[in-house]
């Protein structure tokens, strides 16, 4: 049964998700912004 001691840890772990979270976040919009371009001259061929 987690009490008061498990609080810091399990925030901490939250914390840590969400820093993953936004880092992907980051990584997926630029790939997506550098094949936007790509996408783009494919479909004119």
């Amino acid at each position: 049964m987690p009490g008061p001691r498990g609080a810091p840890a399990e925030a901490v772990a939250l914390a840590e998700a969400r820093s993953e979270i936004e880092r992907l976040r980051a990584m997926v919009t630029e790939q997506a912004v550098a094949m936007h371009p790509h996408q783009g001259i494919l479909s004119w061929g």
